[in-house]
């Protein structure tokens, strides 16, 4: 039986390293101040909201990780990194100064506007999600100060709030320079 974790974990100031290779937290993880690391590997999952205190933030998440709840970055730098198929869904907040680095993974960010990356680079094996929402005429953007670079194969999944009124076209992601050939999935889910 993997462990877990139910309730809410908050940690005090100074620099906090959390790492979770097995098992769940259900119960939202706050990190505090100071210059705060939260690793997830293996089958890892976390269901509930993540904040990082001010100060620098690093998230890694491998494998097969996930994350479903909203992520504060706090407003520092630092990095997040998604690889293998691990993901984050929900809404992402306080990230102009992030460097966020696809190397594989699924982004999935529920903001209904922009949210602000330091930077962004896609593989081809990366996916940044996007909700629409024609009828309030909002839609996810990422407004990547820096360069964001999507590689072949990388992909856009795209919630769409109601489908009749939908089609248009769509910012989603403005940055300082853009670069790369990501192809557009049209699956409707």
């Amino acid at each position: 039986t993997a462990p877990s974790i139910t309730g809410d974990i908050r940690l005090g100031s100074g620099n906090d390293a959390v790492t979770i290779s097995a098992g769940s937290i259900t119960g939202d993880l706050s990190m505090g101040a100071g210059n705060d690391s939260l690793t997830m590997t293996g089958t890892s999952t976390l269901t509930g909201d993540v904040s990082f205190g001010t100060g620098n933030a690093a998230l890694a998440l491998g494998d097969s990780a996930a994350i479903t709840g909203d992520v504060d970055f706090g407003g520092g730098t630092g990095a997040l990194t998604l690889g293998g198929t691990s993901s984050i869904t929900g809404a992402i907040s306080n990230a102009g100064g992030m460097a966020v680095t696809l190397n594989g993974g699924t982004l999935d960010a529920t903001n209904s506007g922009s949210i602000a990356l330091g930077s962004l680079s896609a593989s081809g094996t990366s996916t940044i999600g996007v909700t629409i929402d024609a009828a309030n005429a909002t839609n996810t953007v990422y407004d990547v100060a820096g360069a964001a670079s999507f590689a072949s194969g990388s992909q856009v999944k795209v919630h769409l709030a109601q489908v009749s009124g939908s089609e248009g076209d769509y910012v989603i992601v403005r940055a300082g320079s853009l670069s790369g050939t990501p192809s557009l999935n049209t699956e409707t889910q």
